[in-house]
């Protein structure tokens, strides 16, 4: 009787034989590479490149130094020229002067100098807003109406008779209530309408009221 179990046992150990082993192989190890030394040439040229980057870098700060300066003194005159402005118009309406530290003499930082800008803005708007609008002002047409009309000369009226301007003031009276204006501008002839208006109206709320006028304020019933 065959041994059936021996047999297979035989045939497996010669298939096993037969068969080739398969060896996995392995990923080599790569060995760095030395770098080659850069050229002189090119050694020359980079340190150029970054030479050249530096030299650009330097004339743009200059540049911007030297734009910032300009336009710090932009600002600076433009802080003058609105004092100068808001002045005018307090003086106008015999208003105590706005104060100044001259501030921008020796501020140089651009957002300072912006600060002072807007803040003389505002003051002129405030300013040139009550110049243009004196109290009683109908009353002051009416008497102008009366005392120097537009064919006799209107608000510039000067025919030598001692009294000048719209409202007719004499230098007395011009010395007293508007000896600003008149250090600046002269006799009253020569000051804007609103100006002449609110001179008067200093006058009449001293307690003088419309007497100084006195035919003319009765012809407009204001006395």
């Amino acid at each position: 009787m065959i041994n059936i179990r021996g047999a297979f046992t035989a045939l497996a150990c010669c298939i096993t034989a037969a068969t080739p082993s398969i060896a996995i192989a392995q990923p080599r190890a790569q060995t760095p590479q030395p770098t080659a030394a850069p050229t002189p040439g090119q050694q020359t040229s980079d340190t150029l490149r970054e030479s050249s980057t530096g030299a650009v870098t330097a004339a743009d700060k200059a540049e911007q130094l030297r734009k910032q300066k300009r336009y710090a003194r932009k600002l600076k005159r433009k802080v003058r020229r609105l004092r100068q402005a808001t002045w005018h118009w307090q003086d106008a309406s015999t208003t105590p002067r706005s104060s100044t530290k001259y501030q921008e003499r020796y501020w140089n930082k651009t957002w300072r100098l912006k600060m002072l800008v807007k803040l003389w803005q505002k003051r002129l708007k405030q300013a040139k807003h009550r110049a243009l609008n004196p109290p009683n002002e109908s009353a002051w047409r009416c008497i102008h109406s009366k005392e120097a009309p537009p064919w006799y000369g209107g608000w510039k009226t000067n025919t030598g008779n001692g009294y000048y301007g719209g409202l007719q003031m004499n230098l007395t009276f011009i010395r007293q209530y508007g000896w600003r204006l008149y250090k600046r501008l002269g006799t009253a002839n020569n000051w804007p309408w609103y100006a002449q208006m609110w001179v008067a109206e200093r006058a009449r709320s001293s307690g003088r009221g419309f007497y100084p006028w006195p035919q003319t304020a009765r012809m407009c019933r204001l006395i």
